[in-house]
Parts: structure tokens; sequence; C-alpha cells
């Protein structure tokens, strides 16, 4: 168990970091194009995207993580569960339900607008803040599990 949760923190992490990146630098770099090309630019990565290794990954990691929350709750044993609990519901609700409920909407509209410059602006600064709370969200998960790594680590589940 500490070597799955210690892959799930370091996989979460990794997460964090694509939607880091984002954040703080390729958003602001694709804002500083002008509008058409910037928009075109970021359409351009939401295709690329989905046939990336990052998409898998972030979607796999919620059955995981639902999965391994529910191994530590039927385990019954108290090391570490607290913070699988919340890694695990940070991960699902932060990082998945804000990835389906905003950002994959907002790049669909992006995609098929008509003029996908006149969009752009509403765009880069909503979607950047929706992915700033993917970013943190992606990160506590991250922490959470390696919390819950060590503390079974320290006292193994019998």
């Amino acid at each position: 168990m500490v070597i799955f949760l210690s892959l799930m923190a370091f996989a979460t992490c990794l997460v964090a970091g694509v939607f880091y990146a984002f954040s703080d630098f390729v958003m602001r770099a694709l804002g500083g194009l002008p509008m058409p090309q910037g928009a075109a630019a970021m359409v351009s990565i939401n295709r690329v995207i989905l046939r990336a290794s990052f998409v898998p990954l972030l979607l796999v990691l919620g059955p995981l993580a639902l999965g391994v929350a529910f191994w530590i709750f039927w385990a019954g044993s108290p090391q570490g569960a607290g913070w699988v609990f919340l890694a695990s519901g940070v991960y699902c609700v932060g990082v998945l339900g804000v990835t389906m409920l905003g950002n994959v909407p907002m790049n669909n509209r992006l995609d098929r607008a008509d003029d996908p410059a006149k969009y752009w602006p509403t765009y880069l600064t909503h979607w950047t803040r929706l992915n700033t709370v993917r970013t943190l969200a992606a990160g506590i998960a991250s922490l959470c599990y390696l919390q819950a790594a060590l503390a079974i680590g320290t006292h193994p589940l019998t």
C-alpha cells in the first residue's frame, strides 16, 4: 500500500505540474499573441492533448482514487485513512469535477466557435482560473497521498 500511495502521490504531482505550467506561463504566452493566433494555438493544444498520455493519466487517477479510498475504508485501518479520503475527494472534485464541468466545456466552445478570437479573452481568463484550481487540487492530493504513505509506512496496516 505504501508503494501504491507513493505512486498516487507521484502521478497526481505530475498532473499538478502540467496544470501549473499552463497557469504559470503557457496561458500568459498564448495571451500575449494576437487573439486569433492565441485562440488557434489553444485549439491545437486541446486537440493534441486528447491523443497524449496526459489525458489517460488524468482520468485513470479518478477510479484509482476512489478504489484506494474504498480499500482503506474496507480494511478498517485508521492509519492514513483521513489523508487518503482527503486526497481522493480533492482529486475527484477539484481535478476531475472542475475539468469535466469547467475546462472541457470551455475547450469545446472555443473549438466550435465561428470566431474563436471573440471568445478568447473570456476563455483565457476563466479557463486559467479554473486551471489554477485544478493545479492546487492536484498538488494537495499529491501531498495527502504522500502523507498517507508515510502514516502507513510508520504504522503498517494489519
